[in-house]
């Protein structure tokens, strides 16, 4: 049976009821159109056996029960692609949630595929299929339609039967505890801050000098800063071109005329000042694309032959133990790549540091 929670004793009860129980699966449905921080407009709770839907826009709905039940040790939480989950929760809470288990990182240990949707993993390994017609709904309206109400619990009443056939699967090929090590490095506070790197993001489009590179980066961390005041777009706030264009005119004299919004152009006046003081040793440095040489070619390939071997033969992608970056930088000589640690040193890194 499935419940729209809008009472704060109802929502209390049920938070009570999940509290009690090994695992329990959950979801949100929000909404993130020009706005920076998604609009939280649905949760889903599942244990597999009772499913709840809690609807965070009633009218003096407390969401207290909520956190409190995320915040649990003792009770699972399951999630399938957590990261916006995550995200948001985070955003709403103040705090990620405890002990979860995210079904597609999960998955990704036990299947080539680098990412799995929902509908496809619940098809192939509990023969569920799923109706995904809602999928691009508006779940800000109300009242939700029955087929918006069914095509949210669906999301969340297979995850603990699947999260169980899961774990049974990763425990028997001794894969149980790579996938926690992973999961507990992916979703750690850190990994959820504000970019600070945008910009390099924009560098990378073109060969740009340090007078350049400064003027693009003061402009991107500025945005980002406005963005998250006024819950904007960043590209609502100033566009990726025209940031492009006034970084790539590289003019340090003239302040460019640009539309923001009113309230900031006496901040963004200000910020020009700062960008044109600013002197030239505290401007980045260019980006530095030094070709490969021969050896560090032929190296990168053997690297290459190594980990498509390693992967085949775990029936995972090669993306999971390493990136084509993180083998170009090895080969350029950093000892600190992220497959010499862990379960990636034990399936692919010593294999390098042998060859």
């Amino acid at each position: 049976m499935n419940f729209i929670l809008s009472k704060p004793s109802d929502l209390k009860h049920w938070c009570d009821y999940f509290t009690k129980v090994s695992a329990v699966a959950v979801d949100t449905e929000f909404c993130r159109v020009n706005t920076y921080w998604p609009k939280l407009a649905l949760i889903q709770l599942s244990d597999g056996c009772e499913t709840v839907l809690v609807d965070p826009l009633a009218k003096g709905i407390d969401l207290s029960p909520i956190r409190d039940l995320l915040a649990n040790p003792c009770t699972v939480k399951i999630f399938h692609s957590c990261r916006q989950d995550l995200e948001l929760l985070l955003k709403v809470f103040g705090e990620l949630p405890t002990n979860i288990f995210d079904t597609q990182l999960a998955y990704t240990f036990l299947h080539p595929l680098e990412e799995v949707s929902l509908a496809r993993m619940l098809e192939e390994q509990m023969g569920v299929v799923l109706n995904k017609s809602k999928q691009n709904t508006n779940w800000m309206r109300r009242p939700l339609s029955p087929s918006q109400l069914v095509y949210a619990a669906n999301d969340v009443f297979h995850l603990p039967e699947t999260k169980d056939l899961l774990s049974n699967k990763l425990k028997s090929l001794g894969r149980y505890n790579w996938f926690m090590e992973e999961q507990a490095a992916q979703f750690v506070l850190r990994t959820f801050a504000p970019t600070t790197s945008y910009w390099i993001r924009l560098a990378k489009r073109g060969n740009h000098k340090s007078r350049q590179l400064h003027i693009l980066k003061s402009l991107c961390d500025w945005r980002e800063i406005i963005a998250q005041e006024l819950n904007y777009n960043r590209k609502r706030v100033l566009p990726d071109e025209v940031i492009l264009q006034i970084s790539e005119k590289g003019d340090l004299l003239e302040k460019p005329d640009v539309n923001i919004p009113a309230a900031y152009q006496a901040a963004f006046a200000t910020l020009w000042e700062q960008i044109s003081a600013t002197p030239e040793d505290k401007w980045p440095p260019r980006l530095k694309r030094k070709p490969m040489t021969l050896q560090e070619q032929e190296h990168l390939e053997r690297l290459r032959i190594l980990l498509e071997k390693v992967a085949t033969e775990l029936h995972i992608s090669p993306k999971l133990i390493a990136t084509t970056d993180d083998l170009k930088s090895y080969v350029r000589g950093n000892q600190d790549s992220p497959f010499l640690k862990g379960w990636r040193l034990e399936v692919f890194g010593q294999a390098v540091k042998n060859l």
